[in-house]
């Protein structure tokens, strides 16, 4: 796993009673990067489904904390900051549940994540809402990324939309 200045594990404050389990998932007072939400985002998925690897540009780039809240996934994240020292580097999650964290992306980040369980509801809070002109989907199967060692791109539920992700290349072109 790689890890990224700006990407961030938030713990999970849990307080479980004989009732079930009360958790704070973020706390503006308790992260340095807080952000402002624009969105609350509830996703369902099945098995084997792959959803990314998604960016907004300019104005628009997104910040996210990311929670799994059911299931498991494989998480990635792409730094797509060209002044970055760490540009075009992918980092890798194993989240789950159970995992004692959610998971700060920054903007300039693609993200995109694989589930592992039968079924997995995850959460996203961002602070800029979904704008189509600057949205784009990078190829999960580009050859410059390694999420291939991750999955199998055959055996993967993944939309049309993501089935045509423009390459790096391509997305090199337009920064």
């Amino acid at each position: 796993m790689r890890s990224f200045e700006n990407i961030a594990k938030i713990p999970l404050k849990k307080y479980p009673d004989d009732r079930g389990e009360f958790r704070f998932i973020f706390e503006s007072t308790d992260f340095k990067n807080a952000i402002d939400f624009n969105q609350l985002l509830h996703v369902a998925s099945k098995e084997n489904v792959f959803r990314g690897m998604h960016i907004q540009l300019g104005e628009h780039s997104q910040k996210k904390i990311f929670t799994v809240l059911s299931g498991s996934v494989i998480d990635f994240t792409i730094d797509l900051r060209k002044d970055s020292s760490t540009f075009m580097k992918e980092s890798v999650y194993h989240i789950s549940a159970s995992s004692e964290y959610s998971l700060y992306i920054p903007s300039g980040f693609a993200h995109g994540y694989f589930v592992t369980s039968k079924t997995c509801v995850v959460q996203y809070a961002i602070d800029k809402a979904h704008h189509a002109d600057s949205y784009l989907s990078i190829a999960y199967d580009d050859n410059k990324l390694s999420l291939g060692n991750h999955f199998k791109f055959e055996e993967a539920l993944i939309s049309e939309k993501d089935r045509n992700g423009i390459s790096i290349n391509e997305y090199l072109e337009k920064i």
